[in-house]
């Protein structure tokens, strides 16, 4: 999704406000706790912020520049580009009950 419609979703940038940085940190896993069920794992959460520096919209957003040096001293260039490898790829993996996946696989293309 690109950043002016995820920035019209949350009606501003949350990626460019330092107050949001604790959340951030949690959900990478640098301190505290992971707050979120619904975010992915904390190193898929690290990975995904820590690829945003190689994305021109994003990559001088104040959380991506403030987090970018500690995720890479904490988990290492190569485990954060691996788990991101890991996340795109496709799988046919899921729990979805199969009643409920009828139903909904035919809109999913």
């Amino acid at each position: 999704m690109d950043k002016d419609r995820l920035i019209d979703i949350f009606g501003q940038n949350l990626l460019d406000d330092l107050s949001n940085e604790t959340p951030y940190r949690e959900l990478c896993g640098l301190i505290g706790h992971k707050p979120w069920e619904c975010v992915g794992e904390i190193l898929e959460a690290s990975a995904v912020l820590f690829s945003l520096e190689k994305h021109i919209d994003w990559a001088n957003d104040k959380i991506v520049l403030k987090l970018h040096g500690d995720l890479l001293e904490f988990y290492g260039r190569g485990k954060l580009e691996q788990a991101l490898s890991d996340l795109m790829k496709d799988s046919n993996i899921d729990l979805i009950p199969d009643k409920i996946k009828q139903k909904v696989m035919r809109y999913a293309n």
